[in-house]
């Protein structure tokens, strides 16, 4: 009979279920079964992202521990990975008159934007999908060029002074 260990995966753990040895992987010396595995890796991925995106918005080699601790803190209290990195985005670039604050206050101050985000991201879909089956139809309107260059009033102030009297 094969030996049983603990997956310490998010499915897993809670329930205290056991999977075969042979079945498990490890990270960081932590077992994770299959399914766990693959959310695992999911979720490192999608933070190597964030951080990478971070350092290339404020122009830095690599994060910096006190951003990485306020991610950690915002993934905590129910962020997910994605949720914060549409957040720096939607701070960074599609809010433009919003100034980052300087990379060593972190990014603990840019959860006060989170609502403004949430709604800016709930309208852009409410349109989209409201706008969803339209056709833009192309009308070609065709304009006598002669009425936009002929200025009467213009033509009035002009004076030739080569006009004898």
């Amino acid at each position: 009979m094969p030996r049983k260990v603990k997956c310490y995966g998010p499915y897993c753990e809670p329930y205290g279920i056991k999977h075969d040895k042979e079945n498990v992987r490890k990270i960081s010396g932590k077992n994770y079964c299959p399914k766990c595995y693959e959310y695992i890796m999911k979720e490192r991925e999608q933070r190597d992202k964030l951080y990478n995106y971070i350092a290339k918005i404020y122009d830095l080699p690599f994060a910096t521990p006190l951003i990485k601790k306020h991610i950690k803190q915002l993934h905590e209290q129910g962020l997910s990975y994605k949720k914060i990195y549409a957040l720096v985005h939607y701070c960074a670039e599609i809010k433009k008159d919003y100034r980052l604050p300087d990379s060593k206050y972190g990014i603990l101050i840019l959860s006060n934007q989170y609502p403004e985000m949430v709604r800016y991201y709930k309208d852009k879909k409410y349109h989209k999908e409201k706008n969803k089956g339209k056709e833009n139809k192309k009308i070609t309107i065709k304009v006598d060029s002669n009425h936009f260059s002929n200025n009467a009033y213009k033509n009035s102030k002009i004076y030739d002074m080569e006009e004898d009297e």
